[in-house]
């Protein structure tokens, strides 16, 4: 498994490698390293300031070196690139060319804002992205160095495959971490059009839809459990609410969820686009990190079925 971390020097961006140091643990992953240097753009009849030019490259060399030397202690081996251009053109060329597994990146690097929204360059590398990605909001709080990479990783499920498979995926990252992984199924209420004119009876029928569908959801976790390991600390939650996303940010808000795992895609959405609605609005209001995972729908085709690897995802602490 190949881990890709861009980094452009900032406080904010470097918010990422204690994440790609927790997914280095659970996976004994390989790590790429990028530092894109920009390239002014040059009036006709001006010359390119080639010393500038090559001393900035060589502060990007240094910058990478350095971090390189922080991550080599947990056993990988690191690579680290530097390349030249627009920022997002250069993260999306590298990551898209170069068999990369996941991308670990802020929400903003310099010059972005907190909050949860999206900075402009993390939006087009997030549209045209091919392979999973890592998410974290600049507003995120640093723990200490005493501190476990993560205490609580939560896994919103829905019941599709996809899903079941992302939620093993999230309980190899708890283990590794020791934490304890939450499992939330977030059943829709049966919503009726209209605000009148419907009968007792048929109002009993939407409620009794919604409690049916909750049962199913409870049972579907107990089966998800029983096939993670006995000494992973697991709890699961069933909810019922009108809307699926702000259920599932107010749970981690919450429970002060320290990762998010979630497939990209589930029932709501066909495998022919990047993600899906829900996975889309937790993406561009990400308050906590996310991890949103691509998965060849090969490895995911039954419930029953819980795949230990798609592509290189190997669940090595699970298995």
């Amino acid at each position: 498994m190949r881990v890709f971390l861009p980094l452009d020097g900032s406080e904010v961006a470097e918010a990422a490698l204690r994440h790609g140091r927790a997914l280095i643990q659970a996976f004994r992953a390989e790590t790429v390293l990028l530092r894109v240097v920009a390239t002014d753009r040059v009036e006709p009849g001006r010359v390119t300031n080639v010393l500038d030019w090559q001393l900035r490259r060589r502060h990007a060399e240094g910058y990478l070196s350095k971090v390189c030397a922080q991550l080599k202690p947990n056993g990988c081996q690191v690579a680290t690139v530097v390349s030249e251009g627009r920022a997002a053109d250069e993260i999306l060329r590298y990551a898209n060319s170069h068999d990369i597994d996941v991308v670990v990146m802020t929400a903003g690097g310099q010059g972005g804002t907190g909050g949860g929204q999206l900075g402009g360059t993390a939006s087009k590398i997030i549209a045209r992205l091919n392979t999973s990605v890592l998410l974290i909001p600049p507003a995120e709080r640093q723990p200490t160095d005493a501190e476990a990479p993560y205490r609580l990783v939560l896994a919103p499920v829905d019941g599709s495959p996809g899903s079941g498979w992302a939620a093993r995926i999230a309980a190899s990252i708890a283990m590794a971490s020791r934490a304890t992984l939450l499992m939330v199924r977030v059943v829709r209420t049966t919503e009726l059009p209209g605000s009148a004119g419907y009968s007792r009876e048929t109002r009993r029928l939407a409620e009794r839809l919604t409690q049916a569908a909750r049962l199913e959801a409870a049972n579907w976790l107990r089966q998800l459990r029983m096939q993670l390991p006995s000494e992973l600390d697991v709890e699961t939650r069933v909810l019922i609410a009108p809307s699926v996303s702000r259920a599932i940010t107010e749970m981690a808000e919450a429970r002060h969820a320290d990762l998010l795992v979630l497939s990209a895609h589930g029932f709501d959405h066909a495998m022919q686009w990047r993600y899906g609605p829900v996975t889309e609005r937790l993406l561009a209001h990400a308050r906590r990190p996310i991890l949103v995972l691509q998965h060849d729908a090969a490895t995911t085709t039954s419930c029953d079925d819980l795949a230990g690897e798609s592509g290189r995802w190997r669940i090595n602490s699970v298995a």
